[in-house]
């Protein structure tokens, strides 16, 4: 019977799912990681925004001090210049969007699009 023959063939997602080893999880995203402004290492940060605190442990030195001032204004200066991109390609209509700014008129089409 068919509902036999079925079963025969895995659906995507069983598919997908059989690249997978059970304990095995696919590689997560790329990212830029997380590094102190200070020293530049990549296992603390220089500020805990939780506890509103500097938490390098190289804190008190006055060379690792001006290099995280300096590094943090280049941050800043980056965060502005990507928030003012991605801001115009909102209002520019850029981007993935589907729809268009230009108004339908219904009788542009047949009554059977209508």
């Amino acid at each position: 019977s068919y509902a036999t023959q079925a079963g025969a063939f895995p659906s995507q997602a069983k598919r997908t799912l059989g690249k997978y080893k059970k304990d095995e999880r696919p590689e997560p995203a790329k990212c830029i990681p997380m590094k102190c402004f200070g020293c530049g290492a990549t296992d603390h940060v220089w500020y805990d925004k939780t506890a509103k605190a500097i938490v390098s442990p190289k804190k008190n030195d006055p060379g690792i001090l001006a290099n995280a001032d300096k590094e943090f204004e280049a941050f800043k200066a980056r965060i502005k210049t990507n928030s003012k991109k991605h801001c115009a390609r909102r209002s520019s209509g850029g981007g993935n969007s589907n729809t268009s700014s230009k108004p339908v008129n219904l009788l542009d089409f047949d009554a059977e699009t209508q």
